[in-house]
């Protein structure tokens, strides 16, 4: 029986391994604004998908699946290069409003997870993922301040999956939440 889990951690531990490999390249591609990395994206989408729904964190896995979805979009998007507009920034009154429907709307659903399942920290969860569904949309549109949104939800997720004992999933999260202050510098330059 202890071998069996021994196997079982080891094997989940590759697995998260692979997907944080793939969710890096995702990102450096990205941060050269290479619609290459959206295929990267897929593949660690899915991966993470099912190591959240293994820690019983269901708003993260169906996070991972919208991941997977946002990324198709963001190829057909990033693909039609007269479509793609250069890196902007956003208003003072779109960051208000960002932050207001995202904590709402996250809320909102943490109470529903709370209610019907045995989500862990559904609110935490749930306002990670809102904001995380806004901050895509928001590097699929090239808004600079997409890379100040991922700091605070990598930042965030670190404790989420900290209470969880998902160690690759920790280790990822402050690996990104760095690549984001990167992203965020190299897009300011352009």
């Amino acid at each position: 029986m202890i071998e069996t889990i021994k196997a079982f951690i080891n094997t989940a531990l590759l697995i998260d391994l692979v997907g944080f490999g793939f969710t890096l390249l995702y990102l450096i591609y990205i941060i050269r604004q290479n619609a290459l990395g959206w295929y990267f994206s897929i593949v660690g989408s899915l991966i993470f998908a099912y190591s959240c729904y293994s820690g019983q964190l269901y708003i993260q896995s169906i996070l991972y699946i919208f991941y997977v979805l946002i990324a198709v979009y963001g190829i057909v998007q990033w693909n039609k290069v007269s479509q793609v507009p250069k890196i902007r920034s956003m208003r003072f009154q779109f960051h208000v409003t960002f932050l207001s429907v995202s904590v709402i709307l996250g809320t909102t659903l943490g109470f529903i997870f709370a209610q019907y399942t045995n989500q862990e920290l559904p609110y935490l969860d749930g306002i990670i993922s809102i904001g995380a569904i806004g901050t895509t949309l928001l590097v699929v549109s090239k808004n600079r301040e997409n890379w100040l949104y991922w700091m605070a939800i990598n930042a965030a997720s670190m404790y989420l999956y900290y209470s969880q004992s998902l160690w690759i999933l920790v280790a990822m999260s402050f690996i990104l939440f760095c690549v984001a202050i990167k992203g965020y510098l190299h897009w300011s330059k352009v």
